[in-house]
């Protein structure tokens, strides 16, 4: 981790709110420090104290905070702050890049003006917009930013300001306007966020105050950048500035995308947002490998975790000498800090952190039959230990995956040994995922380290002679389509939302004669209207690992061996017994007539595991067991007392 590259993100217009930095304000001196020095300024141009703005009692962060006169130099004055404090602790930046008004925070981090020069030229800014602008606004549209070239109310009515990836694209235009554009799409289902602004900044209706910003630029002496600043207008790194840049980069399109590309490839950065909202993390998470969304850090939010947040990252960047000492404070007990995760998923990618508890002796989770552990994410965060999830080999990245699901056990074996390299160990997974930590502790038990827990979710028995409700003739591909993208779409869905005939996708709303390109493409264009609001490209990645996955397995191959030695095994089981149930037609691409729908492997593995205890759980299926509140409800509290 201390061998990658800092990047500070400072985000513009969009990003505010009431209170933002409030408890860095109150926790920490050099945040306050700052933002004192920069009030003085503030007040001295405008007899008004702007923490008094931001802070004051009788306002609360919900209310709309989108005045420009403070909103401009607010934004500058909290993210300056915030990596003053950054840099007062150690953590300099080796890479600054500005997002739109935040091009103003990251030339002054870069020193190329000092803060009261930028501060100034922030207000002027302020000053010519409100007097010469009509007044208009900007809508963050949830959608592939093709619509805005291919529908005329876009296009007539407003100007693209700029792209922040394939679905989400952000328009500017004037108040009337910007209201038959909302109209469209609401009509159309497709979702929006009017931003809190009041100008049409990144087009051509704030033009009229181009001449006299410009003007007032001419006595500004820009210094050379003292460290790498990369510029969101051009998408390029900067070391000399034109007269009008300081215009252009409110007046011309936001480029943040391309300036990523230009600092490098991101396994070899960290990116820290010091924007009051997290927003350019967001854009910058979806502009890279899901790999490596882990190395971007949000500070500030709404929810008042900064603190929290800044001493999470100062712990992440301590020398790495300091890790090492903490993998020894107990033989059984270690730190399993974000950097240390970091250093992990290098060499095992399938390895996720599912809750933020550092210490303790980990849990570990393997992934069902579609290859994640997400659903797994809700029992974790309840966990008083670290709780790691292990993927599927090839899920959502370009690997191959392993066969069988012995290879799969030694693979995942060397994974846990990686993070914790002495038992005893605590295992688990739903469905498939038990089958999988059952064998991970067998083979673990033969290289002689002790197995603490299992705990097996409603899982199958592997291979037994009579079938047990997934033991199924050759599999149509479509039906792996189909679960895939309902499975994701419950999983999007809040408990109190779910409605069967209303949120997932029945078979027979689509042609089965389609080919497996077509069908994807369907019911991605379904799930959108679903409730499923994820990248068309990351859904079809999912479809995708899925389909290459779900072969893989050969649970007829497998066999279940006795344990050798004594292991505390629990089994969660669905009392409704029901693997399908009313979701028959919503998991299975076409109708299997054989198809037995009873689960029936409690028997098998009370058989093999002596004094296997059984904690009985109702869901009203098992594809439901992990969605439905009374059954996580009670996981939760069983897994609580099993863990400690």
């Amino acid at each position: 981790m201390n061998n990658q590259k800092i990047v500070f993100m400072c985000a513009g217009q969009g990003s505010q709110y009431y209170e933002m930095g409030r408890e860095l304000f109150k926790s920490s001196s050099e945040f306050q420090d700052t933002m004192i020095k920069l009030d003085k300024v503030f007040f001295d141009i405008t007899k008004e104290s702007m923490i008094e703005v931001l802070y004051r009692k009788e306002i609360r962060k919900n209310n709309n905070f989108d005045t420009i006169k403070y909103t401009h130099p607010a934004i500058f004055m909290v993210e300056y702050s915030l990596a003053q404090l950054l840099i007062n602790n150690g953590i300099y930046p080796e890479y600054v890049v500005g997002s739109s008004l935040g091009e103003f925070v990251s030339c002054a981090i870069a020193n190329v003006m000092n803060y009261e020069e930028a501060l100034h030229c922030i207000m002027n800014q302020a000053n010519v917009l409100e007097r010469y602008c009509k007044e208009g606004g900007m809508i963050s549209i949830i959608y592939d930013y093709n619509l805005f070239f291919n529908e005329p109310i876009l296009f007539e009515n407003s100007e693209i300001a700029c792209i922040n990836y394939q679905t989400n694209f952000v328009v500017s235009g004037l108040i009337h306007n910007l209201e038959l554009i909302e109209a469209f799409l609401k009509k159309r289902g497709i979702t929006f966020v009017r931003l809190p602004v009041k100008y049409a900044f990144h087009s051509s209706f704030i033009d009229s105050a181009s001449e006299s910003y410009i003007i007032s630029l001419d006595n500004i002496i820009y210094k050379k950048p003292a460290i790498k600043l990369i510029s969101s207008l051009t998408g390029a790194a900067i070391t000399t500035m034109n007269k009008t840049y300081f215009w252009d980069i409110v007046r011309k399109p936001i480029n943040f995308g391309e300036a990523l590309k230009t600092i490098g490839h991101a396994k070899d950065f960290l990116y820290i947002d010091l924007s009051p909202s997290g927003t350019l993390a967001n854009f910058a998470k979806r502009n890279m490998e899901r790999d490596y969304a882990e190395q971007v850090f949000t500070i500030m939010s709404p929810f008042h975790k900064d603190m929290e947040n800044v001493e999470k990252l100062k712990n992440l960047l301590k020398p790495r000498t300091q890790i090492h000492i903490h993998k020894h404070i107990h033989e059984h007990t270690n730190l399993y800090t974000n950097m240390r995760y970091l250093e992990l998923k290098r060499v095992f990618p399938e390895i996720r952190k599912l809750n933020e508890v550092e210490e303790g002796c980990p849990i570990f989770w393997i992934h069902g039959g579609l290859g994640g552990v997400g659903a797994y994410s809700g029992i974790a965060a309840q966990m008083k230990r670290p709780f790691f999830g292990i993927q599927a080999r090839g899920f959502m990245i370009n690997h191959s995956p392993l066969i069988g699901i012995q290879n799969m056990s030694a693979y995942y074996v060397q994974i846990i040994k990686a993070v914790q390299p002495k038992g005893p160990y605590d295992l688990g997974g739903f469905s498939l995922g038990g089958v999988l930590a059952y064998e991970v502790a067998r083979q673990l038990q033969k290289l002689g380290e002790e197995v603490n827990t299992i705990v097996l979710l409603d899982s199958p028995f592997g291979y037994i002679n009579q079938g047990d409700g997934l033991q199924r003739k050759q599999v149509n591909p479509k039906t792996y389509i189909l679960q895939a993208i309902n499975l994701a779409i419950l999983a999007s869905l809040k408990p109190d939302q779910f409605n069967v005939s209303q949120s997932l996708i029945h078979r027979n709303e689509i042609d089965l004669q389609l080919t497996e390109d077509e069908y994807i493409e369907k019911v991605i264009h379904f799930a959108k209207f679903r409730g499923l609001n994820k990248p068309d490209n990351f859904v079809n990645a999912l479809i995708r690992s899925n389909i290459k996955l779900r072969p893989t397995y050969r649970r007829e191959e497998y066999h279940v061996h006795p344990l050798t030695n004594m292991t505390r095994c629990y089994y969660f089981n669905n009392i409704n017994n029901v693997f399908l149930g009313e979701l028959e037609s919503y998991f299975m691409a076409e109708q299997v007539h054989t198809y037995d729908d009873q689960m029936n492997a409690l028997n098998q593995w009370e058989n093999i595991i002596p004094n296997l205890r059984v904690i009985d759980v109702e869901a009203s299926n098992h594809m439901m067991m992990l969605s439905e509140t009374r059954s996580i409800e009670a996981i939760i509290k069983k897994c609580g007392k099993i863990y400690g």
